[in-house]
């Protein structure tokens, strides 16, 4: 008997030592909110990595906490399995299924190894500030982590959950960017026990999650969170991205649920006791938008702190042109940039509105950027759409036979404009250097422009860039190794990791990203990322040559 447990103590003694004991095994991890245990994946052959699914950094803003800044979440007790992600934030499902779920603010960690010091990336989903989630469905970690990156995802509150303002203290605003900060605090504090260095994290993100990630370069709050950004296809300055009456916006949307309300303490009282799904789809779609389209504010985007607020809370002290022109943002390693081709997906917007060449011909006002506060019917009014319509139109009414160059047209305004002046300031502004670049490359993992049958046109539509940098799942079918889709796939990933891991996307002797990347250095310096990849200068030059001598002009 004696013996029997003597073995039995050695057997636990053992066990309770080995290398694969929980203390030891790296899908055991304690985090500051509890223990998680998480999975290994497969990145394709020879490359295995962990992931850690749905944990929880906020709690659910729910009741007092919605419309409000989020709260850490409390943690948990025992082991939570990390393998599945948690609910995305409310949002119109593109299916149309409700979802009042509000419990929603998780992210995910994956990661080559649960030891070691790991350069960071912390992705920002796109979306319009309006959908979206951090899944791996879509954003798969497999090309990042397999260049030895930690990578993390998040999700955050969207729609009016995640930045309906009433421009005061009862509403004020960038919920979602708090969210996405208290995400990157948990970074800060967790993730070296994934392998990863919480003193070199790299912020990076599409459409909405690019102009987020320049919100978070010009937000005070992110001071010391992250120390590398790179923005794809978005900007602070696009005119969708920016909401300049987010009162007005709040009250339309109690007009659209037909609440009355007394004032805005009312209004927001009566709020947190609707449903996220009505708010959702009252929430205009894209198609309802005025036309102009994505030329003017998407309803519920980040917006300017009110007056008077606290500076230790204020997400956006000021205008995002005058924090730039001032030098009033964070001085770090900055990529920004976008596809040459964008807009392109306008060439259906005419089949799904028929009347909207008629609006532009009927009111071309229209054609001139709000931002430039020029009187329709006015001379100058009437001299600057005579210079758009000529440069992009041949001087004729918009029809059919003109669907490709208004979608030329829509890129340059609705994203090229804005960020071509971000990449200037910022590198006039700033001691870190900036990197801009344009993708132009057409092949079978631009996943937009496939799926819509755009293939009759040039260039690289929005979004179509995101294949080159995430597995997403069952799109499209494996590619033979040669195809040329491949090549630019390792390419992207090399650059965008590089970058991460030392803030230069071409260093010495790599022999994947093998052609030099200039810094903007006062002739708006690119690299383009096309069949060919070269260095540049000045992309679309005719086309942002013409908008900034308009502007020269009206200014």
């Amino acid at each position: 008997m004696l013996k029997i447990v003597g073995l039995v103590a050695f057997t636990v003694a053992t066990v309770c030592t080995s290398p694969f004991s929980p203390i030891n095994d790296p899908l055991i991890v304690e985090t500051t909110g509890g223990t998680l245990r998480g999975e290994r994946l497969s990145c394709g052959l020879f490359c295995n990595y962990f992931s850690f699914k749905g944990i929880p950094y906020g709690k659910a803003p729910v009741d007092e906490l919605r419309f409000r800044a989020p709260e850490p979440h409390e943690g948990w007790d025992g082991i939570r399995e990390a393998n599945q992600h948690t609910v995305s934030c409310p949002q119109n499902d593109i299916l149309g299924r409700d979802n009042d779920d509000e419990d929603c603010l998780s992210l995910n960690v994956y990661t080559p190894n649960t030891s070691g010091r790991r350069a960071v990336m912390v992705w920002i989903y796109g979306g319009a500030f309006s959908l979206g989630s951090g899944d791996s469905f879509i954003y798969g970690p497999d090309f990042i982590v397999s260049e030895d990156v930690v990578m993390v995802t998040m999700n955050y509150r969207v729609g009016p959950l995640g930045f309906l303002s009433t421009g005061d203290e009862h509403a004020t605003g960038n919920y979602g960017m708090k969210d996405i900060i208290l995400s990157l605090k948990w970074v800060k504090a967790n993730i070296a026990r994934f392998g990863g260095d919480p003193d070199n994290v790299t912020i990076f993100g599409e459409s909405a999650g690019g102009a987020a990630v320049h919100y978070l370069v010009l937000s005070p709050l992110a001071k010391g969170l992250f120390q590398k950004a790179i923005s794809q296809s978005g900007s602070a300055l696009n005119p969708w991205a920016y909401q300049t009456h987010p009162e007005r916006t709040a009250h339309q949307l109690a007009k659209d649920l037909n609440i009355t309300f007394t004032d805005n303490a009312d209004l927001i009282r009566q709020l947190r006791l609707a449903r996220p799904s009505d708010m959702n789809r009252a929430s205009p779609g894209m198609m309802s938008f005025p036309i102009p389209r994505g030329l003017s504010s998407i309803p519920f985007v980040p917006c300017r702190d009110p007056e008077n607020t606290d500076p230790e809370d204020a997400f956006l002290p000021g205008e995002p042109i005058d924090l730039m022109n001032a030098g009033n943002f964070h001085d770090v390693p900055y990529i920004t940039g976008f596809n040459d081709a964008e807009s392109l997906f306008l060439v259906y917007e005419e089949i799904l509105d028929p009347n909207v060449f008629n609006v532009y011909n009927e009111n071309p006002h229209i054609m001139i950027p709000l931002q430039w506060n020029v009187s329709a019917g006015s001379p100058e009014s009437d001299d600057i759409v005579s210079k758009i319509s000529q440069f992009y139109f041949q001087g004729q009414p918009l029809s059919t036979a003109l669907r490709y160059p208004y979608t030329q047209y829509n890129t340059d305004l609705m994203f090229a404009r804005g960020i071509d002046m971000t990449a200037k300031i910022h590198a006039e502004k700033q001691q870190e250097p900036v990197f801009y670049y344009l993708f132009s490359f057409t092949g079978a993992l631009n996943l937009l422009k496939n799926l819509l049958s755009l293939n009759l046109y040039p260039g690289a539509v929005h979004a179509d860039e995101l294949g080159y940098l995430f597995q997403i799942t069952s799109i499209p079918a494996p590619l033979l190794p040669n195809n040329p889709a491949i090549r630019i796939r390792r390419l992207m990933c090399r650059l965008w990791t590089n970058f991460a891991k030392t803030g230069d996307p071409t260093p010495p002797n790599d022999p994947i990203a093998n052609v030099l990347w200039h810094r903007v250095s006062g002739n708006q310096e690119y690299y383009e990322i096309g069949s060919t990849v070269q260095a540049n200068a000045n992309p679309l030059g005719d086309r942002m040559r013409f908008w900034n001598e308009m502007k020269d002009k009206v200014n």
